[in-house]
């Protein structure tokens, strides 16, 4: 398409004046080609800082940036026209001209046009800027030295490239100019962000610190948080170099890892999933007790594990064993999850493990009404909270056995059983 035909699409958009045809007709410009998304980019940067030479002239105390370039577009409200408003912006066009963007014109001062690095894509924030703060929505401008702090909803930030931030609620992340090591930088003061990330220029890559470590990234999708000193990261494509700053020290964790930064604790990158079993093929080892059957109906009619009855304590089980190399090694903060059906004269499940490297069997019970009855449901325990006396799982501890029963004798059907870390928050 000519470049005039989609700047009118853009203009148009971004005065919430297209119909829904055209909305659809950017929508597929700007998911097939690169040109119209980076033309798409500068067009609504130029819409960001006439708003903002135009509510400076104007005395207005917020000031609005980009919308970032999405591919998923939703109908604004028809409003006039930013491009409309260059007779009131030329003075300050002429101070754009010269590498200035006024944020406001409450006295926060000129900062450099070049600075805007990215833009809030969703949700709300609150922005401080030197002495000033403020509530901003999408579209914002954001530049180097804003500490933001997400809504109680979160908030989803969005750079040039398409790499995006999501905040989880509360969280503060600073942004951080470029400099000679690093193209993208952020410090995570505290709370989690799950990162998309876009392939990165060669020798530019991303770095998210924290106040305990940081994270250099490439182009990858993770999950990094930060509390009370401790940092953890899950990778979930790609690739991270996670380094913890009391030390130097260095770990690489790939695809489907996670590792912990904190004093006390080796540095390593670890599976983020421990264990995993869905019953669909295969036959149960004979160290295991239950039977493998089809169950009660569900979408989807998956094979699950019928409980067998022990008469002798009146105990219905469902256990999942490998007594050669163990199941899984337990790390600290893994959860155990599973789908369960039990009858309604059922009171409780009681879930346990056998940790062969201490030889004890630590335990835990799901009550009503946590413990849902005659239908299917999904239970998830903190393997933590499972002790006998005071004795609890260890880091590094194997484990052979996991239990799951009931106390009654009614039946009971397990599936899908999942020992994961859970993801950083």
């Amino acid at each position: 398409m000519e470049a005039p035909d989609l700047d009118v699409l853009i203009d148009g958009y971004a005065d919430g004046s297209l119909g829904e045809a055209e909305l659809v007709r950017l929508n597929a410009m700007l998911r097939d080609e690169p040109e119209a998304r980076a033309r798409f980019w500068l067009r609504q940067r130029l819409h960001a800082q006439l708003t903002i030479a135009c509510r400076a002239s104007t005395g207005s105390a917020t000031a609005r940036g980009p919308r970032g370039d999405s591919v998923r577009f939703e109908r604004q409200p028809a409003r006039r026209s930013v491009l409309a408003w260059w007779p009131l912006a030329a003075a300050a066009l002429l101070a754009l001209a010269l590498g200035l963007w006024h944020w406001a014109a409450a006295g926060s001062g000129a900062v450099p046009s070049s600075a805007l690095i990215a833009v809030v894509q969703a949700g709300a924030c609150e922005v401080r800027r030197g002495e000033r703060a403020e509530q901003l929505a999408p579209p914002a401008a954001l530049v180097a030295g804003d500490l933001l702090t997400a809504s109680a909803g979160g908030a989803t930030l969005r750079y040039e490239d398409g790499t995006t931030f999501a905040l989880s609620m509360t969280s503060r992340l600073r942004l951080l100019a470029p400099d000679e090591r690093a193209g993208k930088r952020a410090l995570l003061e505290d709370g989690s962000l799950t990162a998309e990330v876009a392939p990165q220029q060669p020798g530019h890559p991303l770095v998210i610190s924290t106040p305990s470590s940081e994270a250099t990234v490439v182009g990858t999708a993770f999950t990094l948080a930060a509390r009370d000193g401790r940092t953890r990261l899950a990778v979930t494509s790609g690739r991270v170099r996670l380094t913890r700053l009391a030390d130097r020290a260095v770990v690489e964790v790939g695809a489907g890892e996670s590792a912990v930064a904190s004093s006390g604790i080796a540095l390593a990158a670890a599976p983020t999933v421990l264990f995993e079993r869905d019953f669909e093929t295969g036959a149960l080892t004979p160290e295991s007790a239950g039977t493998l059957v089809d169950g009660p109906a569900r979408a989807g009619s998956h094979r699950c594990v019928s409980s067998v009855p022990i008469p002798e304590h009146g105990l219905s089980r469902v256990m999942i064993a490998e007594a050669g190399p163990g199941l899984f090694t337990y790390r600290d903060g893994a959860e155990l999850s599973f789908d369960y059906w039990v009858e309604d004269r059922v009171g409780a499940i009681s879930v346990y493990v056998w940790d062969r490297t201490q030889k004890l069997s630590p335990a835990t019970d799901i009550f009503p009404p946590m413990l849902v009855k005659s239908r299917w449901s999904r239970a998830t325990v903190t393997l933590a909270d499972l002790h006998i006396g005071d004795s609890r799982l260890r880091d590094g501890d194997l484990i052979t056995e996991i239990t799951i029963q009931t106390a009654e004798g009614g039946t009971l059907f397990v599936d899908d059983v999942r020992v994961a870390m859970p993801p950083p928050q």
